[in-house]
């Protein structure tokens, strides 16, 4: 019997989540050149997954070029391919990553990080949509889509001189931005909750729920991580839970950037790291958007928290950890 696969679906029931499903479904319709922004750990790949699955090259391939991973000479030969005696050790001819693609997606991950020797060779592809082989003489056409990741600001790249500004243009017809976690704060929990089934499932035993605390714990925790943090504390959470419950102090978020708390909503206590004061900068400057909100919806936190882009429940929790009333 065949191994059902899941297809990949970004969950969600946030605004944030229902925009992002939104885009991925009309680019899906085209085959645009398309570039995925947004920070590290929130999905990127994901999202060129669920863009692929819903195109009609879903029945092709989806191959994952590790751009920063490409350096030397053998970056033009993973891309392009090689022909049989193209240098020392080329003993047979290999297919690049490009023609492994062909039928299906090529995602070009951390495109920021493409070695700049390389940057025009793939222009040319996207281009002509050709490869030449290293050692070989004629093109061959290729038929696929590219999709493009960075956590980078590329235009600032360019600005910069890192990245080739034509690339840059040629890569960014369509633009699909996934947003941070802390912008989906209504998915933090169902999205956590997701997670302990998955991780469950992997070490054979039953789910154990989140307790109240531990939700409270997520939703104030600031995910510098995004979803990918919040994964691994899943998944870490699950080794240290006993019972049927998942405590908050299985979750072991105080060790992670940002977590100092401020019981009273006063700023903590000066410290000498640049950690610390870039902590203490975070939190100051949180409690005077929250206020700042606050008042300008006369204390509706229902319309305050939409402003502020989290939930009506993350903001009362926020709100009670800063002394706000």
């Amino acid at each position: 019997m065949p191994v059902r696969v899941p297809q990949p679906e970004i969950a969600g029931k946030s605004a944030a989540a229902h925009g992002l499903r939104a885009r991925l479904q009309a680019a899906a319709a085209g085959d645009t050149v398309c570039l995925i922004e947004g920070p590290v750990g929130s999905g990127r790949e994901l999202a060129a997954r669920v863009l692929h699955a819903a195109s009609g090259r879903a029945g092709g391939p989806f191959v994952v070029v590790p751009c920063a991973a490409l350096a030397g000479q053998l970056a033009a030969s993973e891309l392009f391919g090689h022909e049989k005696g193209a240098f020392t050790g080329a003993t047979c001819a290999h297919a690049g990553l490009i023609e492994r693609a062909s039928g299906g997606t090529l995602f070009l991950a951390e495109v920021g990080e493409l070695p700049a020797d390389v940057q025009p060779k793939l222009l040319r592809f996207l281009e002509d949509r050709t490869v030449t082989p290293l050692g070989g003489a004629e093109p061959r056409r290729v038929d696929v889509r590219v999709v493009a990741s960075t956590g980078r600001d590329l235009a600032a790249e360019v600005r910069a001189g890192r990245f080739r500004a034509d690339l840059f243009f040629r890569l960014r017809v369509l633009c699909i931005r996934v947003p941070s976690l802390a912008e989906r704060g209504e998915d933090i929990v169902l999205l956590a909750e997701r997670f302990v089934r998955e991780a469950a499932a992997e070490l054979g035993r039953e789910p154990p729920a989140l307790s109240a605390s531990a939700k409270e714990a997520l939703l104030v925790h600031p995910w510098p991580g995004n979803v990918r943090e919040l994964r691994n504390c899943i998944s870490g959470a699950l080794i240290f839970a006993r019972g049927a419950e998942i405590a908050a102090s299985d979750l072991d978020l105080a060790s992670a950037p940002g977590a100092e708390a401020v019981p009273d909503g006063r700023p903590a206590p000066g410290g000498g790291t640049l950690k610390a004061a870039v902590a203490r900068v975070v939190r100051e400057t949180e409690r005077r958007l929250i206020v700042e909100a606050l008042e300008r919806h006369a204390g509706n936190r229902t319309r305050a928290a939409k402003e502020l882009g989290m939930s009506r429940r993350g903001l009362q929790i926020k709100m009670k950890r800063y002394g706000l009333s």
